[in-house]
């Protein structure tokens, strides 16, 4: 009886190996949809997108892991980092509202960088609330040289994870907004500076918010 339960199990462990060492030969179908969902996006607002990331293509043997500005995890083969930075560029058609449920299928995501981007604002509905609750390991969320306000906090609500925010150079002005940030429970650092805000006495508008929301 021994044996055969002790071959059983040596397979097991053989099968769980080939799945770590084979598994990830390519990006997740899912999130690989979903980026070239956002690049549609893009396109639609910018068709000279298409140069800022060629490399992103609807090609099945095309692997999204190895596309330009994406970074995955090389165990598992998710997503974890997008560096989005400067990709609408035409400024006449700026001040574009982004609906961030389009990154919802990235669920190892941990960073996100959108700085740069003509964004004035986000468009989530009760259920894409519900979407970006799935994005449960994002750390960090660059959204500086856009043109948000104060608004922009709620709209974050769902990114429970979220530790820091940057949000330098957009349109904040004002007084520090304690009661709004109270709803990012888990937010450690704003970075907020060269914006128009009343503050309390800190160093270039960067905030720790352990100390500040004492």
């Amino acid at each position: 009886m021994e044996w055969p339960c002790m071959t059983w199990c040596l397979q097991l462990l053989f099968a769980v190996f080939v799945v770590q060492i084979c598994g990830n030969n390519g990006c997740f179908q899912e999130e690989k949809i979903a980026l070239l969902e956002y690049k549609e996006f893009l396109k639609f607002h910018n068709n000279s997108v298409q140069f800022f990331i060629s490399s992103w293509v609807n090609d099945p043997n095309s692997d999204c892991c190895t596309w330009k500005r994406v970074t995955c995890n090389s165990s598992t083969g998710h997503v974890i980092h997008l560096s989005l930075d400067g990709s609408l560029q035409e400024w006449e058609r700026c001040f574009l509202d982004l609906n961030l449920s389009v990154f919802q299928p990235l669920k190892e995501l941990k960073s996100l960088d959108l700085s740069f981007n003509c964004f004035r604002g986000l468009i989530l509905t009760e259920d894409d609330h519900r979407s970006l609750s799935t994005l449960k390991m994002l750390k960090t969320l660059d959204l500086s040289g856009n043109f948000f306000n104060w608004s922009i906090i709620r709209p974050l609500k769902s990114l429970t994870s979220l530790k820091n925010l940057i949000l330098r150079y957009n349109f904040i002005g004002g007084d520090f907004p304690v009661q709004e940030l109270s709803i990012l429970q888990n937010l450690e650092m704003l970075d907020a500076s060269w914006n128009g805000l009343r503050s309390p006495s800190t160093v270039k508008g960067v905030y720790l918010l352990n100390e500040v929301l004492k």
